[in-house]
């Protein structure tokens, strides 16, 4: 029986050989690059189509007649209207309900807010769609990572992407809040399919390049946000009902994408599916121009291997007809019909708490992702302090996101996934606490107020690079077949931060630096923390756990600028102490 153990197949030597910036690569990525696109305008757009604008009760038709009578004073506030009658000796003030509706600043069309009118006592029902927009994230998460590492990246991340385009085009079209709500669940429950991208996109290059993507992806997710706010403003005098489908036409080009993209190759040889990968391989060959036998020779994939040799001998004993050929070609027949055993190590997410030192690294980067998703939305809560035009501030706050993308570029190969991620962290409570502290002692100087505006942006930065190479180190800490779930978990746990953050407001209204002292003791709590994570710079993706708890046993801790001095371990190292021990 001829076996083939996928742990000795080296998928980064493949890409190596393949090119590692070949045009194949470049397609499989641009694939998950745009999907960026759609991924984050549909999770912000709540942003422009539920802007809450000045408001304040409208006056009822009588209201020239009151205001005529002498000593009746009317004050029309946002949320009741405060009748003063001095007429008589006695002063008589009431206070009434906006009865009558509110007149907004905007046109009533322009926001779902002022369409419905979602103020005052209805107010939470505005802030209520995007909590349950990521209720819908955290419920995906515990169904899409699994179905992508089960069924493979390809038909998670564009079916997700196509169900995504239907329900966000939908959404134009709510009759009514519950409608809405409803689509808003099922558009954060899907987003969560895309998540399969990032692994795709990780698993497409061989480990000297693969961090990369996502510093592309955050270039690019940060290019979406710049877009979201020009072409907000270009349609500010419309319905906020064409700007939801002008957003949702992001995402058309999804009906398209299942004949744009491959499987993941390091997936399909995970789950032993060597002809697949083999089928994938010839068509990056046609992609690369790289001769097809060449390749599959180069890496130990060629038509030589036994089962090939055995086609080659029973075409050769065909024409044999003496006894001894009768003979051999009936024995090699009979191996024929032997099926090819391959050897597939399937995991679940129960391992993770399984294994001890998986778990205990899985903790960190859980609380991790907790942090970041918090002090993420909580720097966007503080950006409000930023003063002018609201569309000009939302770009802004985008548009620093960028030195986060060119920091990322040079220091995740050159000092190391972990370096960056504590770097950034720092960077992010320094600005966060001095921007806070700035901006509520400056009073009216003005100067004050503009350096706290940059340090805002200073800690926008920080946070941006840490959050997004947490994003990176994640899925490279798990097995192939455990991966997806990996990274699905701690995008759950970036969730509930993301939930955490709107109450940092109301903590705010009572102690004005408590917040920012929160935020710059969690960040350092991470630095710390993250000591004790492998360095995975410089090391091939893991295959089996098997792999994964040696490469932890010897990365307790380690604090080296670089790749990791463990890198060197071989895969075939691993491979015969196991051998060993079976023997044993």
């Amino acid at each position: 029986m001829t076996r083939i153990n996928v742990e000795d197949i080296n998928v980064d030597h493949i890409w190596r050989t393949l090119d590692p910036w070949g045009k194949y690569q470049w397609k499989q990525l641009s694939s998950y690059l745009f999907i960026c696109v759609s991924w984050v305008i549909h999770q912000l757009s709540i942003v422009f189509i539920g802007y809450r604008p000045a408001f304040q009760c409208k006056a009822p038709p009588n209201a020239s007649f009151i205001a005529n009578r002498t000593g009746i004073d009317v004050q029309y506030q946002q949320c009741s209207i405060v009748t003063t009658d001095n007429s008589t000796d006695k002063v008589k003030v009431t206070t009434t309900k906006c009865t009558h509706g509110w007149d907004y600043d905007i046109p009533t069309e322009q926001s779902f807010v002022t369409e419905w009118d979602f103020v005052c006592e209805n107010a939470e029902f505005a802030e209520l769609t995007q909590t349950l927009l990521i209720v819908g994230m955290m419920l995906g998460t515990f169904v899409f990572p699994t179905l992508s590492d089960r069924f493979g990246r390809k038909p998670v991340m564009v079916f997700s992407h196509m169900i995504l385009f239907g329900i966000v085009f939908g959404t134009a079209f709510s009759s009514n809040y519950t409608v809405f709500v409803i689509l808003r669940i099922l558009t954060g429950a899907v987003c969560q399919g895309a998540l399969s991208g990032t692994t795709l996109a990780l698993e497409t290059f061989p480990t000297e390049v693969r961090h990369y993507t996502e510093v592309l992806a955050l270039a690019m997710w940060t290019t979406a946000i710049c877009i979201m706010s020009p072409i907000a403003y270009a349609l500010r005098n419309v319905s906020w009902r064409y700007l939801q489908i002008t957003y949702a036409l992001m995402s058309a080009w999804s009906i398209f994408q299942w004949w744009m993209l491959d499987e993941s190759l390091r997936w399909v040889i995970a789950n032993g599916q060597i002809d697949r990968a083999k089928a994938i391989i010839k068509n990056a060959c046609k992609w690369n121009n790289k001769n097809y036998e060449q390749v599959l020779e180069k890496i130990g994939l060629s038509e030589t291997t036994p089962e090939y040799e055995l086609k080659a001998k029973l075409h050769e004993h065909q024409g044999d007809k003496t006894e001894n050929g009768v003979q051999e070609l009936k024995s090699l027949v009979g191996e024929q019909k032997e099926e090819v055993e391959v050897a597939v190590k399937e995991y679940s997410v129960l391992d993770i708490v399984r294994h001890k030192n998986i778990f205990k690294v899985s903790l960190i980067m859980w609380y991790t992702w907790i942090v970041d998703s918090l002090v993420y939305y909580g720097l966007y809560m503080i950006s409000s302090d930023l003063y002018g035009d609201r569309y000009i501030n939302f770009f802004l706050s985008a548009l620093i996101e960028y030195p986060a993308s060119v920091f990322e570029y040079f220091a995740l190969a050159k000092i190391g996934r972990k370096w960056t991620c504590i770097i950034c962290h720092a960077i992010a409570a320094f600005g966060l606490v001095v921007a806070t502290g700035l901006t509520y002692t400056a009073g009216d100087n003005t100067s004050m107020l503009a350096a706290g505006t940059a340090f805002i942006l200073v800690g926008k930065m920080g946070i941006t690079g840490a959050f997004s190479s947490a994003y990176v180190v994640t899925p490279e800490l798990y097995p192939t077949n455990m991966r997806n779930s990996g990274l699905g978990v701690a995008s759950f746990m970036g969730k509930v931060g993301a939930m955490i953050a709107p109450f940092s407001r109301n903590v705010s209204e009572q102690v004005k630096w408590l917040p920012a002292c929160i935020y710059a003791a969690l960040c350092l709590v991470t630095m710390f923390l993250f000591a004790f994570v492998p360095e995975t710079n410089g090391v091939e993706l893991p295959q089996t756990i098997d792999e994964l708890t040696e490469w932890y046993r010897v990365n307790k801790f380690n604090l080296k600028f670089g790749k990791n001095v463990h890198s060197g371990v071989k895969r075939h190292s691993l491979k015969i102490e196991k051998e060993e021990d079976e023997q044993h």
